[in-house]
């Protein structure tokens, strides 16, 4: 009797944590895709914008990649 208990008991624990454990992986994927759109976002606003820059100034200045105009900021 004692024994079925105890089963029954780790079942519901094992359960409950695998329950967290699915819940905590659909937070952190949906922060990475988040993060990511802003990341892809922010690379198109700043190559838009040397472009912009480029095509306005009409000088004849190297127009610098996506990944050197946008600053990184760790968050």
């Amino acid at each position: 009797m004692a024994s079925r208990v105890l089963q029954a008991g780790t079942q519901l624990a094992l359960a409950d944590v695998k329950a967290h454990g699915k819940e905590r992986l659909k937070e952190i994927n949906q922060h990475a895709r988040t993060k990511k759109k802003s990341r892809v976002a922010q690379k198109l606003a700043a190559l838009e914008r040397s472009i912009n820059d480029q095509e306005e100034g009409s000088t004849k200045r190297k127009r610098p990649t996506a990944a050197a105009v946008v600053s990184h900021s760790l968050t």
